[in-house]
């Protein structure tokens, strides 16, 4: 009976054993998705230091989410609002916000190695705030409540998030027509508790207007547009407006990111690929959450007010320039200063802390 408990453990060993190497092969085999992503933003060279995001919390504001994808790690969900419904499990109707988390926090799963998807978050070991504050009919017919908006980014300050990313559903730009006060004072009360607030510019490049959108374009945000993987400005990517009174580091958009046809999570436990801006302000989020976690100590060096805006100089200082912009701190109303850069801004912000 002894050898034969022992003969059962030793297979179960050697079993165990056998998929482990097959899912650490198969990981190996399957391409990294989104590849250019990592590279063109330097985000792979923090990944090789090690960092994550960890210790960084996140507020999520967009459609929702479908926690159950295989690709989360619920633990990582602290904190649930919905201001659609009332709510009390997590949910996405949308589709948009569980896209956008998945940029951020996707685990790499084995169903997604099967799928032959091998999905990795920019900062896959931070915590999430998630607050529904969009609807189905909203992200379709933009009918956006401006309080709940600013009821939304008051419930990331009373969680005291680090970053606050609003993701404002797939056609951010249809939303707020016009500023709301009420936006404004919530981004305001964010800054002054030095959070971090990133936005996206809006997907009307080519339609309406196609200047920034609201809340876009406020000096308390950090706006990012779009480029696809060939390096070039995303057409649907929204233009900024300069007014007279306008200084540097708040021209707009202040960044680009990658955010053309991004793989990531859906709903349902699928995969898929999506575009826009919101996209883009994702990437800028996890870079700022690995940033954050390097350099955890770095708001004791100036005051919290500041510091947003101190973060905001290193990446306009920092990014990779286009469109023939070859001039320090060069501004072009539709890729910003650039593409962000997250090795070379993890390099000068060490400057502060010394």
């Amino acid at each position: 009976m002894v050898r034969r408990n022992k003969f059962v453990i030793l297979i179960a060993l050697i079993v165990v054993c056998l998929l482990l190497i097959s899912f650490l092969s198969l990981a190996f085999i399957v391409p990294l998705a989104n590849p250019w992503v990592f590279s063109e933003t330097q985000i792979d060279k923090l990944h090789r230091l090690g960092l994550d995001g960890s210790g960084v919390t996140v507020g999520l504001i967009c459609t929702g989410v479908d926690v159950s994808h295989p690709e989360f790690d619920t633990s990582q969900f602290i904190n649930w609002l919905d201001l659609v419904n009332g709510s009390n499990e997590p949910y996405d109707d949308v589709d948009h916000g569980t896209h956008l988390a998945g940029i951020l926090i996707a685990q790499g799963s084995y169903d997604g190695l099967l799928s032959g998807v091998n999905l990795r978050g920019v900062a896959p070991g931070i915590q999430l705030v998630v607050v529904k504050a969009i609807s189905l009919s909203e992200s379709e017919f933009g009918e956006g409540n401006e309080t709940r908006l600013a009821q939304a980014i008051q419930y990331c300050i009373e969680k005291h998030v680090d970053i606050i990313c609003l993701g404002l559903g797939p056609h951010p730009e249809l939303l707020f027509p016009t500023p709301s006060d009420a936006i404004i004072h919530a981004c305001e009360q964010a800054q002054k508790m030095g959070i971090i607030i990133i936005a996206p510019a809006g997907d009307d490049g080519q339609h309406d207007d196609g200047d920034v959108t609201f809340p876009g374009t406020l000096t308390e945000v950090i706006t990012v547009g779009s480029i696809a993987s060939t390096g070039v400005l995303s057409s649907f990517s929204s233009a900024g407006f300069q007014y007279p009174e306008t200084i540097h580091p708040h021209k707009k958009p202040e960044i680009v990111a990658p955010g053309e046809s991004i793989l990531s999570t859906r709903t349902y436990g699928s995969y898929g690929q999506f575009s826009g801006t919101c996209q883009a302000a994702v990437v800028v989020t996890g870079i700022t959450a690995l940033l954050l976690q390097a350099y955890h100590t770095l708001k004791e060096n100036t005051t919290a007010e500041e510091f947003p805006t101190l973060l905001k100089e290193v990446y306009t200082s920092t990014a990779k320039q286009t469109n023939d912009m070859h001039e320090e701190y060069a501004h072009d109303d539709r890729f910003g200063y650039g593409i962000i850069q997250a090795y070379a801004s993890y390099e000068s912000l060490a400057l502060y802390t010394s």
